[in-house]
């Protein structure tokens, strides 16, 4: 048998100290109103503490996805690593499947007809 290493890293979210989180009940035990904002979420994927730069590059993929309607074709995926200046292998290796197993994103591939006759 071998022994437990711990959870890998790609599989696990990271939650702050209990007293760090945002309450969802107050002192009588009634549920409160309280939202995550899209930054807390992110901090759970990627928290800033120990890889601030995929938290950032994940902020504003999903800021600029949500400005697009949640939609981004894969020219405009090569527009956004340009214009942040992000390393093309940090973003699809590290940043995106990352986003992609904690279900922020989801991949979908279109067929395009080819116009050759």
């Amino acid at each position: 048998m071998i022994a437990s290493r711990g959870i890998p890293s790609k599989e696990a979210l990271w939650l702050p100290p209990y007293n760090k989180v945002k309450k969802f009940q107050d002192e009588n035990e009634r549920l409160t109103r309280n939202l995550f904002t899209l930054e807390e979420v992110i901090a759970f994927v990627f928290p800033p503490p120990y890889q601030k730069k995929y938290y950032e590059i994940a902020l504003n993929f999903i800021k600029g996805l949500i400005k697009n309607k949640g939609s981004f074709s894969s020219d405009e995926i090569v527009n956004f690593i340009k214009s942040k200046s992000v390393s093309k292998a940090t973003f699809y290796n590290r940043v995106f499947p990352r986003m992609r197993r904690a279900g922020l994103i989801k991949k979908t591939v279109c067929v395009r007809e080819s116009s050759v006759g």
